[in-house]
């Protein structure tokens, strides 16, 4: 059986704080968009 690897990801540390750093908030133009738990996809 072949050896499984894993890649752990990069993790970046903010810190000034708790939320995203600027220079990786690729999703800042992306407007909210709000849902429901009882929203049902592809209906």
């Amino acid at each position: 059986m072949p050896e499984i690897r894993f890649q752990a990801p990069v993790v970046i540390d903010n810190k000034d704080g708790w939320g995203p750093t600027e220079d990786t908030f690729q999703y800042k133009d992306m407007p909210y968009q709000p849902y429901s738990k009882s929203d049902q996809l592809g209906k």
